[in-house]
């Protein structure tokens, strides 16, 4: 075992505290992100579009 794979093997241990976790969980935890900020970024969008459409409406302009 050369320095390289030492260094991985610690730093493996530490980041994932010595659990087995396959990379597809990573995968899957940042397509499951990004749906949900895709969500909240088009319902933050037809919030304000909603918003826009009042304030033409009550102001006229």
């Amino acid at each position: 075992m050369d320095n390289t794979e030492v260094q991985w093997d610690i730093l493996h241990s530490a980041v994932l505290h010595d659990v087995n976790v396959d990379p597809w969980d990573y995968i899957l935890l940042a397509l499951a992100l990004m749906a949900l900020f895709s969500l909240i970024h088009f319902f933050a969008s037809q919030l304000v579009s909603v918003l826009l459409l009042l304030r033409h409406m009550v102001l006229g302009n």
